[in-house]
């Protein structure tokens, strides 16, 4: 009797997965450290990048956010933003209460 599973594949593939299982079962397949170290060592160098274009752009434009009136506008905004999040804060049913 044939199994399902044997049935929906065709022969010729289960060959093939069968034959990939093996070769990775007798250490063929590639060491897992240097996939680690070079995984890491992109990923830090992705992060120093567009950690130090943040850094270039929020330099080139402090003079801007520093001019007499945006200044005043962002601390009075951002003091509005904060008050008015502690008062709904205040306010809010607690979830534990419903």
């Amino acid at each position: 009797m044939i199994s399902g599973k044997m049935a929906l594949q065709p022969k010729g593939r289960a060959d093939e997965k069968e034959q990939v299982y093996r070769r990775a079962d007798r250490g063929h397949a590639a060491p897992a450290m240097p996939q680690s170290m070079t995984l890491g060592s992109v990923f830090v160098v992705i992060a120093a990048i567009t950690d130090s274009i943040y850094a270039l752009a929020a330099s080139a434009a402090k003079p801007a956010l520093h001019a007499g009136l945006v200044s005043y506008l962002g601390a009075r905004l951002g003091g509005g933003v904060l008050i008015g999040l502690g008062i709904y804060t205040a306010l809010a049913e607690s979830r534990d209460a419903r």
